[in-house]
């Protein structure tokens, strides 16, 4: 039986081979992991001073084994909500190193499936990525309780990924120096308007929580009439970024209805939650891509 690596080891790794190989017009780039915390306190992203920003974001999940068909990769459900609500396409993605030791930890970057988080329904408990992938295409599993038939289960709870959502490292790196991933925080010595929408998300979210009102809220009541329309605002946000990256593949959409019932409920049920750092969010790492100024401290401090 293998022994894979553990998931801080599979960050270390594949995050400092990423350091190593990006070019393009970037002088410099930087992974940095900040809580969700730091970040939303900070007014909801990176004051980066720069004429040109591009920030990229990984979640890494650790392989585990599936005999004979390839290897599995567990998601947390509220994570993914998070990730949905607040991400573009092509700006997050589920880094997914198929590894099966210490000694391939070197081939963690080169070995690692990316997986475009908006391709992923909300309420999904696993991800797979077979041996034979391209020939067989990655799947990922609604995660229903009553479902024990493993992989060959019933079709309401299998979907497959497109092709076009899952990513190997030299497609990223060429999206990355063309400037095609990724997300333009800044051009011109100004913020972008996909930056700005993206902060506004992240204030939604961080909205809803009871600290944040000065009152907590533990009753399971109905969302009040302002979290009502930022939990609607994020949930269409999600939905259109999950169609359109079906839509615009071979590969018929999944239950959208689902997905968005998943959203709305996990969404609600943030506001029971006080002050979380992640909702899920772990070992996370922020890829920030710049040029201009090499002053770290001033290029990447978080708020005023």
């Amino acid at each position: 039986m293998a022994s894979y690596p553990s998931e801080n080891s599979l960050v270390v790794n594949a995050t400092h081979q990423i350091l190593t190989r990006i070019r393009g017009p970037y002088n410099q780039t930087t992974a940095i992991a900040p809580t969700r915390y730091q970040e939303h306190q900070a007014g909801g992203g990176y004051d980066v001073e720069l004429p040109l920003a591009m920030r990229l974001l990984f979640q890494y999940k650790a392989p585990k084994a599936e005999p004979n068909r390839g290897v599995r990769f567990k998601l947390d459900t509220q994570q993914i909500t998070t990730l949905a609500t607040r991400e573009p396409g092509e700006a997050a993605y589920y880094a997914c190193p198929v590894v099966d030791s210490d000694n391939q930890l070197s081939d963690a970057l080169m070995e690692c499936y990316f997986i475009d988080v908006q391709a992923i329904e909300a309420g999904s408990s696993q991800l797979y990525i077979p041996t034979d992938y391209p020939n067989s295409p990655v799947q990922a599993k609604f995660k229903d309780p009553s479902d024990q038939s493993g992989w060959i289960g019933d079709p309401v709870n299998y979907y497959e990924i497109p092709h076009s959502a899952v990513k190997m490292w030299d497609d990223l790196r060429t999206g990355i120096e063309s400037r095609n991933i990724g997300m333009v925080i800044r051009e011109s010595g100004s913020t972008t308007d996909s930056y700005d929408d993206f902060v506004g998300r992240l204030q939604d979210l961080w909205a809803l929580h009871d600290d944040t009102r000065g009152q907590a809220r533990t009753d399971g009541g109905e969302p009040n009439e302002n979290d009502h329309q930022r939990i609607e605002r994020l949930v269409s946000f999600a939905r259109s970024q999950h169609r359109r990256l079906f839509e615009e593949s071979d590969v018929a959409v999944p239950d959208i209805e689902r997905h968005e019932r998943h959203l709305r409920e996990t969404l609600e049920g943030y506001q029971t939650v006080r002050r979380p750092d992640v909702h899920g969010i772990g070992r996370a790492q922020e890829l920030i891509a710049q040029s201009g100024s090499t002053d770290r401290n001033r290029a990447l401090k978080l708020g005023n």
